[in-house]
């Protein structure tokens, strides 16, 4: 049977039906629900972490299965840098087989000396390929990178005297200045 043919048995002992007779059924409805495309959207555990966290979760989710292969890019933005901030497993973006309906991208943060601010990483789906696939919400998500090091430390200057006065014509001072940090 396709899609479009609808098959009634019908069985009874009491009215005998043979081939090519017509028979009438009463308050009969038929419903037909155009099917759903599949929506992908993004979500994440975690909207923000210390730099030193090793890695981040980026989830896209197919509303429901998709009836052939998707792939949909993701496009990068935001004020951390890739490859200098954190990289990602998969560049080129999501891809669910027939039937997944999850794929998960990994960003791992890298953790650097550097005193910065706090940097984001913001994350866009792009156009869904495939299995008649149409964005959801959220279609973006922004991820916060909490710097780890600290406030810079300013250094400061002491000095001493190994003297404490001088004559005018005659003599000499020491005077010893430490840094606090290099």
């Amino acid at each position: 049977a396709t899609p479009d043919t609808l098959h009634i048995d019908y069985r009874s002992s009491y009215n005998k039906v043979t081939p090519g007779s017509v028979m009438y059924v009463d308050d009969v409805k038929l419903i037909y629900n155009t099917p759903v495309s599949p929506t992908l959207s993004l979500t994440a555990p975690s909207t923000s972490g210390l730099e030193s966290v090793s890695s981040v979760l980026l989830i896209a989710k197919l509303s429901s299965p998709a009836s052939s292969a998707v792939t949909c890019s993701v496009t990068p933005s935001g004020t951390a840098s890739y490859g200098t901030d954190y990289t990602v497993n998969k560049p080129t973006g999501f891809s669910f087989a027939v039937g997944q309906t999850a794929d998960t991208i990994i960003a791992t943060i890298v953790d650097d000396a550097t005193v910065e601010s706090n940097e984001t990483i913001i994350a866009t789906l792009g156009t869904p390929s495939g299995g008649g696939v149409t964005l959801g919400t959220p279609t973006a998500l922004t991820y916060t990178i909490v710097d780890n090091d600290g406030a810079p430390v300013v250094p400061t200057v002491s000095v001493a005297a190994s003297v404490a006065s001088i004559g005018e014509a005659a003599g000499s001072y020491n005077l010893v200045a430490t840094l606090s940090q290099a």
